[in-house]
């Protein structure tokens, strides 16, 4: 698994955005989010939640603690449900 400025920066280029867009996107500074890349600070919790939720991702997944983009709700049953699937109920 990768770390967060690893995974922020891969997320983002994947995607096709330039710091200077994620950035506004967020209400962030570009060199914040320079910073967040090359691991020079790290985000505080409400920017990393607005960056999660900008990519529409976990945070596990955002901050490297799993592998897996989805976010993850449990049903009643303690059954993972896929958000994306909620969505398109």
């Amino acid at each position: 698994m990768n770390d967060f400025s690893v995974q922020l920066k891969s997320i983002r280029k994947s995607r096709g955005i330039t710091q200077k867009q994620l950035a506004q996107a967020v209400g962030a500074s570009e060199r914040g989010i320079q910073s967040y890349e090359i691991g020079e600070r790290k985000p505080a919790f409400d920017q990393l939640i607005a960056l999660a939720d900008f990519f529409a991702v976990s945070l596990d997944y955002l901050t490297g603690r799993s592998n897996y983009p989805d976010i993850v709700i449990l049903d009643k049953h303690g059954k993972p449900i896929i958000a994306e699937a909620i969505v398109n109920e």
